[in-house]
């Protein structure tokens, strides 16, 4: 999942918290992107399996999806 700490109504901190409540959810791989720097120090305890800082490229962006996914990064 791609989650963005900063969303409008329900923060990216409470998607995590609800989504390890949940047994069907909890072993979804979480990548952060997110402008606030204050974000990974906020978010404790949470699983998450990388930050990507705002801007970025998509191509580092690939980078992470595809080893997070155990695959070849792209050339």
């Amino acid at each position: 999942m791609l989650l963005d700490f900063m969303l409008p109504k329900l923060n990216g901190m409470e998607v995590c918290r609800r989504l390890q409540a949940n047994p069907d959810t909890r072993s979804i791989i979480v990548v952060v992107l997110t402008a606030n720097a204050r974000a990974r120090i906020e978010v404790g305890t949470f699983s998450i399996a990388a930050w990507i800082s705002k801007p970025f490229s998509t191509r580092d962006l690939m980078r992470t999806i595809t080893l997070l996914l155990g695959d070849q990064p792209p050339a």
